[in-house]
């Protein structure tokens, strides 16, 4: 008798129980369709024209990465962004991002979804936002969320580019009270072209590609080498007609002289090694071998080389822009030259 009197109380302690874990958790997909213009952009409101609470004070963390994060663009690169939030116990977020020109808060670039099921672009007051989908805002597990899409800079330099964007973090009540709404503006800069003059010798000589540049055919960077005449090296020598940052060249000159390289700086770079001799270049920068980061401990001590006509080979320690060397690596794998 006593087992069938309790039965009614257990039953009741369990429906309480899941009540409170489903109205806890709320129901997935369950986020509500925002529209267009909730960016914290110029003209707009943020998550908190809806929201309780004051912008920014929550317990949580935002992080917006564009790109490599170096707050610059190069006109018409195509770079990734990354959105991720965190907040302890928090099992739904959402966000609204767009990019506009500093100079007159239209719409800059063009993105680009690579998440359909997560993240959608929604348009209004001419501009072009990307945010969460209904599905998109759920964190399963609770406590964070990551979205990721594309944007293309625009073709031409037009000036510093704003990002605004608006987060929330939810308690998933469905009400206005409860919840963290945080906002941040970032500012890219267009990177600015650099000229460069390579010197060369009589001869053959080992070059590289310092800069990007929008054509890199060996007739346009060396335009007074000999037609015909560079070669990359991969398990025997190649017969080329364009440079390709971080590789380096053999290229012939009739007499000693000088190019004028114009174009964008860069600044990192990350190469692949062969087990063997390399043929590399560095970066805009002059690089210290001391500095190239090998974690896998790649390159073999004493083994840089840079070449001229006049004197032969030697053995250097620095990688200057323009040149090209061989290094000599103990197994396959990547290096990194990063600009101090």
């Amino acid at each position: 008798m006593n087992r069938v009197k309790n039965l009614p109380v257990l039953l009741s302690i369990s429906v309480v129980l899941l009540f409170l874990i489903s109205t806890s958790q709320g129901n997935p997909c369950s986020a509500p369709n925002l529209g267009a213009a909730h960016s914290g952009a110029p003209g707009e409101v943020n998550c908190a024209g809806c929201h309780s609470g004051v912008v920014n004070t929550g317990a949580g963390t935002v992080n917006y990465n564009i790109g490599d994060a170096s707050f610059h663009y190069s006109p018409g690169e195509l770079y990734t962004l990354y959105l991720t939030m965190m907040q302890d116990d928090v099992n739904q977020f959402g966000f609204q991002t767009t990019a506009l020109k500093s100079s007159n808060n239209t719409t800059a670039g063009t993105f680009t979804l690579t998440d359909t099921e997560n993240t959608k672009l929604l348009y209004g007051n001419n501009r072009v936002y990307v945010g969460h989908t209904v599905c998109g805002a759920d964190a399963y597990p609770a406590g964070s969320q990551q979205w990721s899409f594309q944007w293309q800079a625009p073709d031409s330099d037009v000036g510093d580019i704003n990002f605004y964007l608006s987060s929330l973090a939810t308690n998933h009540s469905h009400s206005s009270y409860g919840d963290d709404t945080y906002v941040q503006t970032i500012t890219l800069s267009p990177l600015q072209s650099v000229t460069l003059v390579i010197n060369n010798n009589e001869g053959w000589n080992l070059v590289g590609l310092p800069l990007e540049v929008e054509d890199s055919s060996y007739a346009i960077i060396f335009p007074e080498a000999i037609n015909g005449t560079l070669y990359s090296y991969s398990d025997g020598y190649n017969l080329e007609t364009n440079l390709i940052l971080g590789n380096g060249y053999w290229l012939r000159f009739y007499n000693s002289g000088s190019s004028t390289v114009v174009g964008i700086p860069v600044n990192e770079l990350t190469i692949d090694l062969y087990e063997g001799w390399n043929l590399i270049s560095g970066i805009t920068n002059n690089v210290n071998i001391s500095d190239i980061q090998d974690p896998a401990g790649l390159i073999i001590p004493g083994t840089l080389f840079s070449y001229n006509s006049s004197s032969g080979y030697s053995n250097v320690e620095e990688l200057n822009p323009g040149n090209g060397y061989w290094l000599r690596a103990n197994n396959p794998g990547t290096i990194t030259f990063i600009s101090n």
